[in-house]
């Protein structure tokens, strides 16, 4: 949900804080986004790690938002660290486009026991909505609360997100 975002995010979480979100105007692209996860093989159950990740600047080149979750960086390599271990994103005026270059951008990452799912999908999002409101000012919580824990500064649940 966070790449049709038009607004500007830091001005939203001073909103949150100050506690004037319900007065802020929010804007959004006036697209759909997919997001699909690269899952380690074995996962939600039990899974191996330490498998180096190929194709993430191809898969960039695509237009596509790579979201690291359960990597690890070692030396000049990305490697699996994790059950859930990438998200890629892709926006398009239509849903079923988005979803298109979705699995066309995954097609460029490989690793070992790689396992694919669309885990969130959002059609365009309505100019006010309060559900959406909501949930940034909770993601800013989030972000204040658990961005100093993660591993790599990203927050592997964020695309779970649904209006």
């Amino acid at each position: 949900i966070l790449p049709l975002l038009k607004s500007d995010l830091a001005e939203i979480f001073l909103a949150t804080i100050d506690g004037t979100l319900d007065q802020l105007s929010i804007e959004w692209e006036d697209k759909a986004a997919v997001c699909i996860v690269l899952a380690s093989g074995g996962y939600p159950k039990q899974y191996q790690s330490g498998y180096e990740i190929h194709g993430l600047a191809e898969c960039e080149k695509t237009g596509a938002m790579v979201y690291h979750a359960g990597t690890k960086r070692e030396e000049d390599a990305f490697l699996t660290a994790g059950g859930r271990v990438l998200g890629v994103v892709r926006t398009a005026y239509t849903l079923p486009q988005a979803i298109k270059d979705a699995y066309d951008s995954v097609q460029e990452i490989s690793f070992q026991d790689i396992k694919i799912n669309i885990i969130a999908k959002t059609n365009k999002i309505p100019a006010s909505n309060r559900k959406i409101k909501r949930a940034l000012g909770a993601l800013f919580l989030c972000v204040l609360l658990v961005g100093g824990l993660c591993a790599h500064g990203s927050i592997g649940g964020l695309c779970i997100l649904r209006p």
